[in-house]
């Protein structure tokens, strides 16, 4: 059974690697928004601080903001290009600022 100091340890490895595949891959990630019922999917390039806070510049009149007010759950897939052999995905709620 592995200790805490251990487990903290895989952890931010997994954070570590998470990290690695998304600013390897934030030129280009899909977002999935729901519209009321039907969800959408579309591409979007992030920024990755350090600290794992993701950022999307859009206009504030775009549809997926428009979705993200109605239902702020949102869904990121980040995915190495052009073999597709490492992928992360992010699953949130947007920050009210």
């Amino acid at each position: 059974m592995p200790t805490k100091k251990n487990a903290s340890r895989t952890v931010s490895g997994g954070l570590r690697r998470l990290y690695a595949i998304m600013n390897k891959t934030c030129g280009h990630a899909h977002l999935a928004t729901i519209d009321r019922t039907q969800p959408w999917v579309r591409s979007v390039s992030p920024i990755i601080a350090k600290d794992l806070t993701i950022w999307i510049a859009t206009f504030s009149r775009s549809r997926k903001v428009k979705h993200i007010l109605r239902n702020p759950m949102v869904c990121l897939q980040f995915v190495s290009q052009p073999d597709g052999n490492q992928e992360a995905v992010v699953k949130g709620r947007k920050n009210h600022q």
